[in-house]
């Protein structure tokens, strides 16, 4: 959604059946805290992926999981609420992690490609363009400890553990996948 401003941002986050207290803990007059804003998008593409949906006409405003709700209703007879349809794909991107936790994979594991770490460190100098840096939406540049701030806001608007970036018991139970806890278990 780049060139959009934060009213704007706001606005089409507040139509994806996100709580208010949500949007509420997610924006600032100036800004949004990326980390908690990614679970939440993840928690949409998990769902619009499972059925087939192309996420950009999401972006787009092609479809909302409001509408893909409806349209779920409508096909199988089965009625899903967006707030519903959003937790199955909460569900799905947990399973997705408990994957990668079952394979070793912790919070160390979880890293952005190396070149956009070395930006953070060392900016990428060119004779037209100046320094390049890694920013965040509103060009606010990304350092090593705003880095860890957003995975630290990821994993606690997750539900998962901050230290170790794992899915916590409580939270399975609470997606009704406490047959996948012996996995979070055993770390």
């Amino acid at each position: 959604m780049p060139g959009h401003t934060i009213d704007e941002v706001r606005h089409w986050w507040s139509n994806q059946a996100i709580p208010k207290e949500t949007i509420d803990r997610i924006f600032t007059a100036e800004d949004f805290n990326t980390g908690r804003m990614t679970k939440h998008l993840e928690d949409q593409e998990s769902a619009f992926l499972s059925l087939g949906v192309c996420t950009m006409a999401v972006l787009h405003d092609v479809i909302t999981i409001n509408t893909l709700a409806e349209y779920y209703t409508a096909v199988t007879g089965i009625n899903m609420s967006p707030e519903e349809l959003r937790k199955a794909g909460e569900r799905g991107w947990n399973l997705a992690k408990l994957v990668n936790v079952r394979e070793g994979f912790t919070r160390e594991d979880d890293r952005l490609p190396r070149l956009w770490e070395i930006q953070i460190e060392h900016p990428i100098k060119t004779k037209t363009r100046g320094d390049i840096t890694l920013i965040e939406y509103f060009g606010k540049s990304v350092t090593k400890d705003s880095l860890q701030k957003m995975y630290d806001d990821y994993y606690d608007e997750h539900g998962w553990d901050i230290q170790t970036g794992v899915p916590t018991k409580r939270k399975l139970i609470e997606l009704g996948l406490k047959d996948f806890a012996e996995i979070v278990e055993s770390v």
